[in-house]
């Protein structure tokens, strides 16, 4: 990405906070269904100040952000620099030093402290096997699944039914895109 002119990033005010985000980084264009999302995951994680927090796949923080000011601790791993080099910064525009920022591969890195709730927003490919197992090794009570590939996602979710740790307790396709055949979708997991 090469800047012409102007600022190189923007913020959102998203979530009862502020995101900067550099061009190169992922984010959801439509903030209002981004909050829906923020919502929904918050609902289905309902997480509290004692624990731990694991996000997967973070990006710039969208839903660590949001963990971050209810949970004691937050693990969250992103592959993709620039996101990682945005998240950092927008911990420190929140006043946010309860996160461990991991860098790397979800898989590669995926966190050593055991968590008590855990997102994942993968891309459209979805969950790798191993990912799913991992996850299913951890001993968190439920899981938010944020989704926007409704093939890999069903696919998922019957891998977590086949491993049986985990079974779906509510889906919510939430219509990002209007007027698209897009949609996004949070599936709340709960722990067998």
């Amino acid at each position: 990405v090469e800047m012409l002119a102007g600022e190189g990033s923007w913020t959102e005010n998203i979530a009862n906070g502020q995101m900067r985000l550099s061009a190169p980084s992922f984010f959801q264009v439509n903030t209002k269904g981004a909050e829906i999302l923020i919502d929904l995951v918050m609902d289905a994680l309902d997480p509290q100040e004692d624990e731990l927090a694991v996000d997967l796949y973070c990006g710039a923080g969208t839903f660590t952000l949001p963990l971050a000011r209810r949970c004691d601790f937050v693990a969250a791993v992103e592959a993709y620099g620039p996101a990682v080099r945005d998240l950092r910064r927008n911990l420190e525009i929140n006043k946010l030093d309860n996160v461990d920022v991991i860098g790397g591969d979800a898989v590669r890195e995926f966190p050593d402290q055991d968590a008590d709730v855990l997102v994942v927003d993968p891309p459209r490919a979805g969950l790798a096997p191993e990912a799913i197992d991992l996850i299913a090794s951890t001993s968190a009570r439920d899981v938010a699944y944020v989704s926007c590939d409704p093939a890999t996602l069903a696919r998922d979710l019957k891998r977590f039914v086949e491993e049986g740790t985990f079974s779906p307790v509510k889906i919510t396709p939430v219509d990002l895109f209007p007027q698209t055949f897009h949609c996004e979708t949070v599936v709340h997991l709960r722990r067998n």
